[in-house]
Formats: C-alpha cells, sequence, structure tokens
C-alpha cells in the first residue's frame, strides 16, 4: 500500500514579486503543502499582508490545483523570530486568515495561551485545519511526558498534533520513535507528527518510521527552518524509495 505521508515545502522568505514563482517552485519538488514561515519573512507586516492578498487571487484563479497553506508565525521562545507581542501576532494571524481557503492550516503553539485558543477558533470558523505544536531545544522527555503533551494538544483543539524535540543522543531517538509508534497504535489516532531536532539527525528524519508515521514531514527549500531539516527534494526522493519497495 503505497504511503500516504505528506511533504511540506517550507518558504522562509517571499516577496509579492516572486511569491506565486516560489509556490510554483514548491510544488515543482514533489511537496504536497506549503509552509510560510511568516516570522522569517523579512517584509514588513503591510507587505506580508499584500503577499497573502496576491497569493489568495492567484489560488482563486487556479481553483482545484492550489497546493494547500499551513501558515506559522513561530514566536521567539519556540525558535521563530516573530518581533512583536501576542496582540500582534493575534491580529496577524486573523488577518492572514481572511486570505486563506478551506483546507488550509494554521500552526499554534500549546504554551501560547494567551492566543492560542482564539487562534483556534477562528480557524475552525473558516473551515480552517489546525496544527498544535511543541518545541524543545534543549532536550527530549521521557515518553510518557511525550504522550502527555500530545494528549493536551488534542484537548485544545488539534487536528494534527505536533512536537519537535532536540535528540541529544540515539536514545533519544528511539524515544521519538517509541512515540510515533504509540500514536500510531491508539484507538482512534489523531494525526501526529514527530520530529528530532539537530544537525546529525537530518538523515534519521528521511528513514522509517519517520518519513512514513509523520503525517506531515517539513523540508527546506533554500534556507533551513529548524537544526536537522533535510530538503523537500530529499523528502521526496526518501518518500518515492520507500513507496517502490512496499
Amino acid at each position: 500500500m503505497k504511503n500516504t505521508a505528506l511533504i511540506a515545502g517550507v518558504i522562509t522568505d517571499a516577496t509579492q514579486g516572486n511569491i506565486l514563482n516560489q509556490l510554483k517552485k514548491v510544488k515543482n519538488l514533489g511537496a504536497d503543502i506549503v509552509e510560510m514561515r511568516v516570522d522569517l519573512f523579512s517584509a514588513t507586516t503591510v507587505e506580508i499582508i499584500e503577499i497573502f492578498r496576491k497569493t489568495y487571487n492567484e489560488r482563486n484563479r487556479l481553483g482545484e490545483q492550489i497546493i494547500p497553506l499551513i501558515v506559522t508565525i513561530r514566536r521567539k521562545q519556540e525558535g521563530g523570530n516573530f518581533l512583536g507581542n501576542e496582540e500582534d501576532r493575534l491580529w496577524l494571524y486573523r488577518t492572514i486568515m481572511t486570505t486563506l481557503r478551506k483546507g488550509d492550516m494554521i500552526d499554534i503553539e500549546l504554551n501560547a495561551t494567551k492566543i492560542r485558543d482564539e487562534v483556534i477558533e477562528k480557524a475552525k470558523e473558516k473551515g480552517l485545519k489546525v496544527i498544535v505544536s511543541h518545541h524543545n531545544f534543549e532536550k527530549t522527555l521521557p515518553c510518557p511526558e511525550l504522550e502527555e503533551i500530545i494528549s493536551e494538544e488534542i484537548k485544545a483543539g488539534a487536528d494534527i498534533a505536533k512536537v519537535a524535540f532536540k535528540a541529544n543522543d540515539i536514545e533519544d531517538a528511539y524515544i521519538l520513535q517509541e512515540l510515533l509508534k504509540r500514536c500510531k497504535n491508539k484507538e482512534k489516532p489523531v494525526p501526529v507528527i514527530v520530529l528530532p531536532m539537530g544537525e546529525k539527525w537530518k538523515t534519521v528524519r528521511l528513514l522509517v518510521p519517520f518519513i512514513t508515521d509523520n503525517y506531515i514531514n517539513y523540508g527546506a527549500i533554500e534556507d533551513t527552518s529548524a537544526p536537522g531539516q533535510p530538503s523537500a527534494e530529499e523528502l521526496r526522493n526518501a518518500l518515492n524509495l520507500v513507496n517502490s519497495i512496499i
């Protein structure tokens, strides 16, 4: 049976002039989804809104040929580069949501308690899917604690639960692998994304079970957005290889 794991090509910067070419490039590299890492964009807030309006108009023109978007405005506390306060971030999320289509996704952190619930509520009103995420750039926690974090994400309203942890040794990688297995074997599994972070784990993210059991695998188009992130092209080649064997 063909594996249905999705690949998200990550755009870390965009302008009104190049955004449409960026989207085409992502699709040509074999990605299923585009993650727009808005917090990494060098554009001003006004320019970012115009980028999404232009994208909205082009996607309406293309109709069913469009590639879905994930919108992420990551705060500094979890590895992002958003410079404003939480009220600014909420406003930007809400404004960008007016340019999205049903089936697009919003990523919001579990610990962003000031704005999380409102972002989730507004996203679901728009027919968007919600990724609730948690990141730890220092260490990997024991598997039961990771399961509890995923449970909290689901309770918060996640359609997709995401955790990314710094893997300091091979045991940490095994813990994250076990977490994927446990999540997959639940009676009513919610799609999950479990990612080991760190440059030495780039190859691990291209292997089973991470490449196959993650609902979405994130790949760089140009610059990486997280330590150890493979390219979208590497992910597509790895997944094609898996599908040619099974």
